[in-house]
This record gives structure tokens, sequence and C-alpha cells, in this order.
């Protein structure tokens, strides 16, 4: 997939259930000068809560452990991989809260296709395209 890291994909699966989580977030650009993201805070948390529900009703609750499982060559394999996978989420997860890091979704995550290990990257801030952190 991504050639500048070996064996990597990026953490997908679970697309389509993101993107559509992700369009009650999008903003209106239909009236000049409209503030991006203000149609998303102005709705009501049933709206809100009925978007998430949709979102984990096309999603399988075991859409994860499938597609670990996949991936595995064998049990021992796959509990391998399970525990990698939350091992280095964990750290990643906490590693990131604390050096400050936002914007953390599917794309900006891979997951090793032989150990299950989640590998952070952010190619907006790698890139120098994302906002600068300022030396204060």
């Amino acid at each position: 997939m991504l050639s500048l890291i070996e064996r990597t994909a990026p953490k997908d699966a679970v697309h389509a259930a993101d993107m559509a989580y992700a369009q009650a977030f999008t903003p209106t650009r239909a009236a000049p000068g409209h503030a991006p993201y203000t149609n998303a805070w102005a709705r009501r948390d049933d709206v809100m809560l009925e978007v998430l529900h949709k979102a984990q009703r096309e999603l399988p609750w075991d859409a994860l452990r499938h597609c670990l499982r996949r991936r595995a060559r064998h049990p021992e394999a796959w509990l391998a991989m399970r525990a990698a996978y939350a091992a280095s989420l964990a750290s990643s997860s906490a590693a990131g809260y604390l050096v400050g890091l936002g914007d953390r979704h599917l794309a900006n995550l891979l997951v090793v296709e032989g150990t299950g290990a989640v590998v952070p990257i952010d190619f907006g801030y790698a890139f120098g395209t994302a906002v600068l952190v300022s030396d204060d």
C-alpha cells in the first residue's frame, strides 16, 4: 500500500461508517461568510445521536476482530496480533495525548499487517502542511 513503511495499510476497514458519521460535521458553504462547522454544533443532540446510531448499525460489532483474524495464519497468531494491536494503540494514544496530538482519525493510523501493531502517522504535520507548532 504505502511505500514509506513496508507492509502497512491504512486503518480504513471501518471507513464507510466513519464517513457517514463525519458527514454530520461537514460545514455548509452555501451562505457567504458562513462559519465552518457552525451547523454541526447547532444540531440537536437527538439528531447527532441518530447519526451515531446509524453508523453503529452499518458497522458490525466485531469488524475489527474479523479484520485481524483474516490476516492471521493460525489462532495463536490472531491472539498475538490482537495483543499487539491493543498494546500499541493504547501506548500511541497515551503518548499522543501527552504531547498534545489531535486530529486522530482512520487515515492517520496504519496497521502493520504481519503483527497487528498500530503506527500513528500524520502526513500533514510531517510534510509541513498542518498547523505549525510554536516554540513557546
